[in-house]
């Protein structure tokens, strides 16, 4: 529920920070929704995903994600909890709206930042398995500027 808040709330900005994106994600659909109707006004989406355990070297015949020179190669074949099976439709937006950024992170701990109106650090993946499946997350919402200042500027660099 707290990306589709972000999503149907923000005028101008959405990171997602989140290891997995699933097409398994709890109201995958609807997010999925939500988000387009997001690009489609034109707010900004950045999505970094990855969990760092799932990524590999170029010779790694074992994770789902490898490195290379230049970019990554995704290995569906691996993928076996369909961890990454919705970059097929991420990708898909991604040529339709260039305001989505994808990044592979190989971050584990979720993010989550609406505007610079408040931010959900931790918690549920929100693009990962449904909640049925995981035990809940205590995550940190906050409105406080400072936090949110910090948080932005951090992922600038």
């Amino acid at each position: 529920e707290w990306l589709l808040k972000a999503l149907a709330q923000a005028q101008t900005q959405v990171v997602v920070i989140t290891p997995h994106v699933s097409r398994r994600a709890a109201d995958y659909d609807r997010i999925l929704a939500g988000l387009t109707d997001a690009l489609d006004r034109q707010v900004a989406v950045t999505i970094a995903w990855g969990d760092r355990a799932d990524i590999g070297q170029a010779d790694d015949t074992r994770t789902p994600i490898t490195r290379k020179t230049k970019g990554w190669d995704y290995h569906r074949e691996r993928d076996l909890q369909r961890s990454y099976s919705a970059l097929s439709d991420l990708f898909q937006l991604k040529q339709r709206y260039p305001h989505l950024r994808l990044k592979l992170s190989g971050s584990t701990k979720p993010l989550l930042i609406c505007d610079r109106t408040w931010i959900l650090l931790g918690g549920q993946s929100v693009l990962g398995y449904p909640a049925v499946r995981r035990q809940l997350d205590v995550g940190l919402y906050t409105t406080d500027p400072n936090t949110i200042f910090s948080w932005v500027n951090r992922l600038k660099s």
